[in-house]
Formats: structure tokens, sequence, C-alpha cells
């Protein structure tokens, strides 16, 4: 099984953890690197989420300069957190 994370270019992924480490905090960021490494860890992150967020966080993911962007929110950033800390 591929995971979820193979349609996001390596140096972009990586850069996008270390966006959210940066922004939102180390053990948040964790949770993605995990989520990379380990399928279960993937299913986690994702359960419940439908194609269309789940194209969206690909896209977001992709995109440093929108993710930097979605950062720059106070708003967007609690929600980021508190998304991944639900996981």
């Amino acid at each position: 099984m591929t995971n979820f994370f193979d349609g996001v270019d390596k140096t972009k992924l990586d850069n996008a953890i270390n966006l959210i480490k940066n922004n939102i905090g180390p053990s948040e960021s964790m949770k993605i690197e995990k989520a990379v490494k380990d399928q279960r860890e993937l299913e986690k992150l994702l359960d419940g989420l439908g194609s269309k967020e789940r194209a969206a966080i690909l896209k977001i993911m992709n995109d440093p300069q929108l993710l930097s962007a979605i950062l720059t929110s106070p708003k967007a950033r609690e929600g980021i957190k508190k998304f991944l800390s639900e996981r």
C-alpha cells in the first residue's frame, strides 16, 4: 500500500513539517512525521476526512507558500493544532 504522502515532494514535505514544527509545535509535527513512516499512524491522522479534505491537505503540503500563508492566521494555527492534538 502506498503512503498518502507519496503524492508530496519529499523536500516540500520536510519543509512543511518544519514549518508546522516552528509555528505550531514539535509534538504536533511529530504526528505528521509518524504518519509519513507508519500506515497505522497515517490512518489515525486521516480518520474521518473525506476526499476533499484529503486533497486539500496534499495541496497545502505541496505548496510551502500556501502553508506559510495559512500559518500566519492565529485561528488557522489553532485549528491545525486542535486537529493534530485530537489524533
